[in-house]
């Protein structure tokens, strides 16, 4: 887990470096990886809100880039998401 953690973060230093994303934002992804960890039966309420803020920040704050995509539900089957490509938020 730590390894994930460490590659995570990494990954967010770099894609800070190479593109104009803002940097709330990701250090935001960061800390709601790293949260999301905790087993959900370990979580208690103020956990569970903490998390919700941080999604709230990201939905709110985030220039979001909205992609569409299709993934496949099974092999016969795709299914078309929209989502961010900063923030990761699915959109309806």
């Amino acid at each position: 887990m730590i390894i994930l953690l460490l590659l995570s973060f990494y990954k967010i230093n770099f894609f800070m470096e190479s593109t104009n994303t803002q940097t709330d934002i990701l250090r935001m992804l960061l800390a709601k990886s790293y949260i999301e960890t905790l087993p959900t039966q370990m979580q208690n309420t103020d956990y569970i809100n903490i998390l919700n803020m941080i999604t709230n920040y990201l939905h709110t704050y985030c220039q979001h880039n909205i992609v569409t995509d299709l993934i496949d539900v099974d092999p016969d089957t795709s299914q078309t998401i929209r989502y961010c490509d900063k923030c990761m938020h699915t959109f309806a």
